[in-house]
């Protein structure tokens, strides 16, 4: 189950009026997202008119897309641009988000190789897992091992995503930075092992990102392999508001199910 938190981790919530939306509006919408997060540009009506899931006009293309930045779901950056979609728009889009079915094999193959390489030592193990996560979703990884400890990798992955060539987004990530310890004590004791996706202003890293996180749990390991008991922590996502979320709510949940049997 994909859990969407609406209040944000402090203050108070923000007021946000949400228009329900036609089927067709719906469809519209969601292939607009999709468009977006493949190509981190305006999307225009003629970029969607050739879809067969919406064999709908481009004057109906145009009229709705319309009705959609009226709503708040849309805003066109440009006058001669197309849409992208707002932070209400994500927040739309992840509640409704479902996990890809499966895991890609070879990125299976890979995460699998590195926890089996690694299991004798559990930190060297989620640190390598971490790095080899990072370089699949191409953002960031986090993870707390508890309250105190917090190993953090893929950052110049996140910082090349086009959303970054903005300075302001970029310095106000980059003093987040500086607090991931913090940020991520506040949240060890309110994550399950159900992924919550935070989007926007609910994102205590950045109003500018998207969040996925999750708690793992290792088994215990008999003394013999030097491991010491197993334990519990989070691992956290972190990524731009265009993210493919439901493969990275895949990637996710799988390395959840792998860390319980290493």
């Amino acid at each position: 189950m994909v859990r969407l938190l609406i209040s944000p981790w402090r203050g108070k919530s923000p007021q946000i009026t949400i228009t329900m939306l036609s089927t067709r509006q719906s469809a519209l919408l969601d292939a607009i997202i999709k468009e977006y997060t493949a190509t981190a540009k305006p999307v225009s009506s003629g970029q969607l008119v050739d879809r067969e899931e919406l064999d709908i006009s481009t004057a109906t293309v145009r009229h709705d897309m319309v009705a959609l930045e009226d709503a708040g779901y849309l805003l066109q950056p440009y006058t001669s641009a197309g849409r992208v979609p707002t932070e209400q728009a994500w927040r739309w889009y992840v509640k409704r988000v479902t996990p890809e079915t499966t895991v890609g094999k070879r990125e299976r193959d890979h995460l699998e190789s590195v926890a089996h390489a690694h299991r004798d030592s559990e930190q060297e193990m989620l640190r390598r897992l971490a790095k080899a996560l990072a370089e699949i979703i191409e953002s960031a990884v986090i993870i707390a091992f508890d309250k105190t400890d917090t190993y953090y990798t893929g950052l110049a992955n996140l910082f090349q995503q086009p959303e970054f060539e903005d300075v302001n987004i970029l310095q106000n990530l980059s003093k987040v930075v500086d607090h991931l310890d913090e940020v991520m004590a506040r949240m060890y004791g309110r994550i399950g092992q159900d992924v919550r996706v935070l989007v926007g202003r609910d994102n205590p890293f950045s109003a500018s990102c998207g969040t996925l996180l999750g708690r793992y749990t290792t088994p215990r390991h008999p003394a013999p392999s030097g491991a010491g008991p197993g334990s519990t922590g989070i691992i956290a996502f972190l990524g731009p508001l265009r993210q493919d979320y439901g493969e990275h709510l895949a990637i996710l949940r799988y390395t959840q199910s792998l860390l319980q049997t290493v």
